[in-house]
């Protein structure tokens, strides 16, 4: 089961911004609490669509 986080990790923000899973890599913290991610995709989009869940946050 090693990793079945992080496989769902990618595959929640792949289905948040719209893209297929192979657009969105783990780039950091594998074994860690805080990740960061990229994902591949038109910038302006990917920035709206970041900025429309920052702001829906709590």
């Amino acid at each position: 089961m090693e990793g079945a986080a992080n496989d769902a990790l990618v595959a929640l923000v792949a289905r948040h911004f719209g893209v297929p899973r192979r657009d969105v890599t783990l780039v950091a913290g594998h074994r860690a609490r805080i990740k960061r991610v990229a994902v591949a995709g038109d910038a302006v989009t990917l920035a709206e669509i970041a900025a429309s869940l920052y702001a829906a946050a709590p």
